[in-house]
């Protein structure tokens, strides 16, 4: 017997899943190519902590995980 309410149930379960991948699949090419290249600077003494972290934190922003 279909069940309408575990179909919809199951479909949100899996936008979920699918959008917390997504996040994360987002998060991690901006920190390769935005993060990594000034944690490299940083680690050369050529920016501050503080800006690498900063560039951290701005990615976090634009690619929340989904609540």
């Amino acid at each position: 017997v279909f069940d309408e309410h575990l179909a919809r149930q199951a479909f949100a379960e899996v936008a979920a899943e699918q959008a917390q991948r997504q996040t994360e699949q987002s998060r991690a090419a901006a920190y390769r190519t935005e993060a990594d290249p000034l944690l490299f600077k940083y680690q050369a003494g050529e920016v501050t902590k503080e800006e690498w972290l900063a560039k951290r934190e701005e990615i976090r922003a634009r690619y929340p995980y989904p609540s």
